[in-house]
């Protein structure tokens, strides 16, 4: 191995050349523009519009994570409200960052 200024280039007896690593891939931070129904039980699903969803992008019910996420496109994804949830607003993450919503969602008995 042949190290210098902290890049590592590995060979060895059959490699023809050496590995190269791609850079690291940026995620912007999502932002959350509206979501509905504004109030639900336990359950219900709440669709949620914005920009930068991405497979993996976190939902959180005031601050109690959803398990049940679909993200169906880069502006539309859905989540179920968790059990634990309480009223609060919506917050959604992602490697990029997070977002909170500016109304909350009103969790019914």
């Amino acid at each position: 191995a042949i190290e210098s200024s902290g890049w590592r280039a590995l060979t060895s007896p059959r490699a023809v050349s050496p590995i190269t690593i791609a850079p690291l891939i940026s995620f912007a931070a999502p932002n959350i523009t509206s979501f509905s129904p504004t109030s639900g039980t336990v359950g219900t699903n709440v669709n949620i519009q914005g920009s930068n969803f991405s497979p993996g992008t976190e939902v959180f019910f005031n601050n109690t994570q959803a398990t049940d996420v679909v993200v169906f496109s880069s502006t539309t994804m859905q989540a179920k409200v968790p059990p634990g949830a309480t009223d609060g607003p919506i917050k959604v993450r992602n490697a990029g960052g997070e977002d909170v919503s500016t109304t909350n969602f009103n969790v019914l008995p």
